[in-house]
């Protein structure tokens, strides 16, 4: 090493270079504070507005879309808990050194034993033992808080990280799932093999670097040996980017935990992985904890369930979009029935029983000053042929019966509910006939699946939406009594 750089390194290391490390230390407190107070402000928001983005959007979705976001949503909802949680304490940590550096400026000698009554020779002597003085204290408080900030930003990285990669994964099934043999069946292959390479490519770099390598050192000149070790560690690159992660890694492991601190924390990242999903998974259903086991959910799906009624329906229902009449009780003579259009599953089903309209879709026409009647009236024309053409494709998707009697749907149109973030169609079912009481709506969703050669595995083969409702003809014609 020439002498110049030898003069650099000093400088770095006595930090007296252009930026002096002990002016950054002494900011480095007050931005982890500002950082974390700001960080826990957005975090516990953020899961919430993800959530409240995915259930308006998720009817609307492509299959690479609603892929990337079933992945990252749990693993982002994981990442906001779990650095809300460590914030937290980092935050209570930093009060606590805040208060003893109070105490110092206030009280500089620390605690004044003499001073204190009621405490004997026995108590005392075991206190003085125990207890560090207020600069042990202050130390103390900031090595854990700083600590715990470094070891937010890891945590948050990695499982980023993580995240990346298993969302190219889910991306890849939804653009070129059905060529691999299945979306679900890639992605379920793909993803164990991804947390399979996740925890076996760092085991294996570690087994032939710091176990063979390491205890015989004459291995480590094998060429073959060492080729594997570099094979191994670009791979484990991959998921712990050594420029982005691998300083701090090694800080924090080397001053924790040398032997434990890389294993406990990709079984960390596993359980949160892992928790996240079934979390996801549970949060599509009323029944989140599994502890009703008298009336399920399988039980209530030939009952009655709110998310089928206007009236009733919560913003979580939009994750399972379902036909839908006004309310339970009906006091018309028509009862106005919507039946949804959901991109994700009905595509792949229209694409075979309505090939005449596969890949077309049409634009909106645009403005035009020059415009003449004539040129209006055909525009018009086209509209509701349009329309007619895309009513009768949609109502190939469905079958609705009353009271066990098939009903047409030849009047039913196509429709856009913005209320809703639905389109699909809308229609009325006459009750004219019908006793006044309860009655019995089943709708079917891809009748005859067998009619279908559809590669998707994710496609259901066929849905039954079971309504009740009572008709009450009455309550509406009867007029009002005379006072």
């Amino acid at each position: 090493m020439s002498e110049s750089e030898s003069a650099n390194r000093q400088t770095e290391v006595s930090g007296g270079g252009r930026v002096s490390f002990e002016r950054l230390r002494e900011r480095t407190d007050e931005l982890e504070l500002i950082i974390s107070g700001l960080s826990l402000f957005a975090l516990l928001g953020l899961p919430g507005w993800l959530w409240a983005t995915y259930e308006a959007y998720v009817p609307r979705m492509s299959i690479t879309v609603a892929a990337a976001s079933a992945v990252l949503l749990p693993i982002l909802s994981a990442i906001c808990a779990v650095m809300a949680v460590l914030f937290v304490f980092h935050l209570g940590v930093r009060a606590h050194w805040v208060g003893l550096i109070g105490l110092k400026a206030v009280f500089p000698e620390g605690v004044r034993w003499e001073q204190l009554q009621g405490l004997g020779p026995v108590t005392r002597e075991r206190l003085q033992r125990r207890l560090p003085s207020l600069d042990l204290g202050i130390e103390r408080a900031d090595r854990v808080a700083s600590t715990l900030f470094s070891l937010i930003t890891f945590s948050a990285i990695a499982l980023a990280v993580l995240g990346g990669w298993l969302a190219l994964l889910f991306i890849l099934a939804g653009l070129f799932g059905t060529a691999l043999g299945g979306t679900n069946t890639f992605v379920n292959a793909a993803g164990f093999w991804l947390f399979v390479a996740y925890f076996a490519v760092p085991f294996a770099r570690w087994l032939l670097d710091g176990v063979v390598a390491r205890r015989l050192p004459a291995t480590a000149r094998w060429p073959l040996l060492r080729g594997a070790i570099r094979a191994l560690s670009w791979l484990e690159a991959l998921f712990f980017p050594p420029r982005l992660l691998g300083v701090t890694r090694l800080a924090l492991q080397s001053n924790l935990m040398p032997r434990a601190f890389f294993a406990l924390f990709m079984a960390v990242v596993m359980g949160i992985a892992s928790g996240s999903n079934l979390l996801f998974q549970r949060g599509r259903t009323f029944d989140r904890m599994g502890t009703q086991h008298y009336a399920s959910g399988f039980d209530v799906s030939g009952g009655l369930r709110s998310a089928y009624y206007e009236s009733q329906r919560v913003p979580r229902d939009s994750l399972l979009s379902r036909p839908l009449i006004p309310a339970p009780l009906i006091e018309t003579a028509w009862l106005p029935l919507f039946l949804p259009y959901v991109a994700l599953i009905d595509d792949p089903v229209l694409r075979v029983r309505c090939p005449a309209r596969a890949g077309s879709t049409p634009q909106a026409f645009g403005f035009d000053p020059s415009d003449s009647d004539a040129r209006a009236m055909q525009r018009e024309t086209e509209v509701d042929a349009a329309a007619a053409a895309a009513a009768d494709c949609l109502r190939r998707l469905w079958q609705v019966r009353l009271d066990g009697e098939i009903q047409s749907l030849d009047g039913f149109v196509v429709s856009e509910r913005a209320d809703l973030g639905l389109r699909g169609l809308s229609g009325w079912l006459p009750l004219n006939g019908l006793t006044p009481g309860p009655h019995r709506l089943e709708v079917i969703w891809r009748p005859r699946p067998e009619q279908d050669a559809i590669a998707e595995d994710y496609v259901p083969r066929r849905m039954r939406h079971v309504i009740p409702f009572v008709w009450s003809p009455e309550a509406a014609a009867k007029p009002a009594a005379a006072d």
